[in-house]
């Protein structure tokens, strides 16, 4: 289907004499070549707005900035703070160790104790029984 100019669409619907005051440079081939020019910085502008719409957006590079930046921040005081966190978890270690073996000491002196009155306490039942 060929495309019709627009002096020949105009030419058509208002009549030929009311066309003629246009001037000689504005002739169908100049309107044509017009309509050429502006198809071809249209195609240019939907080709730009396409680039534009795939690139990442500005919400997305500041959004990971922040993620990176966040998670240095987080792997710098964890290197940091090691030396400190080793320090507090020895101490806790060390007194925990030291609870421990002063529970084994305390409960061999006591069963010990313990097994000495039960000794006690088992004679003198049955010395009540039992006369020697």
């Amino acid at each position: 289907m060929a495309r019709k100019s627009i002096v020949e669409a105009t030419s058509q619907i208002m009549g030929q004499k009311e066309i003629n005051h246009l001037a000689d440079d504005r002739g169908p081939n100049d309107l044509e070549r017009r309509i050429d020019e502006l198809e071809a910085e249209v195609s240019a502008l939907k080709l730009k707005l396409n680039v534009l719409d795939n690139r990442p957006s500005k919400w997305y590079n500041n959004t990971m900035k922040h993620i990176i930046i966040a998670f240095l921040v987080l792997c710098f005081t964890t290197t940091v703070g090691n030396t400190n966190e080793n320090n507090i978890i020895n101490k806790i270690t060390n007194h925990i160790s030291n609870e421990k073996q002063n529970i084994i000491e305390y409960q061999k002196k006591n069963w010990a104790e313990g097994n000495a009155q039960l000794k006690r306490n088992f004679n003198t039942i049955k010395s009540w029984f039992v006369k020697d």
